[in-house]
């Protein structure tokens, strides 16, 4: 496929986002790529958590959240000693 057949593909692939999709998505062409992201990325994070409780796994993002307390209350317990 030529360049030009491949940049009026992305630029359809594109224009179809933004029609369909655009209250929910941010879309944003850079060259071969096209970027989407969502206008409401606190919803989204919303809608993760509860998958996330329903299939017990730890959020990336909760992980790090969590990293420093758990490293406090490590240094605390040190501290104290036996």
């Amino acid at each position: 496929m030529s360049v030009f057949r491949q940049l009026k593909v992305i630029k359809l692939l594109k224009d179809i986002c933004e029609e369909k999709f655009h209250e929910d998505v941010v879309v944003e062409q850079y060259g071969f790529s096209i970027v989407i992201s969502p206008r409401n990325v606190s919803e989204i994070k919303d809608v993760v958590r509860e998958l996330a409780k329903k299939e017990r796994f730890v959020i990336e993002w909760e992980r790090r959240e969590r990293e420093p307390e758990r490293m406090e209350l490590e240094r605390e317990l040190e501290y104290e000693g036996p």
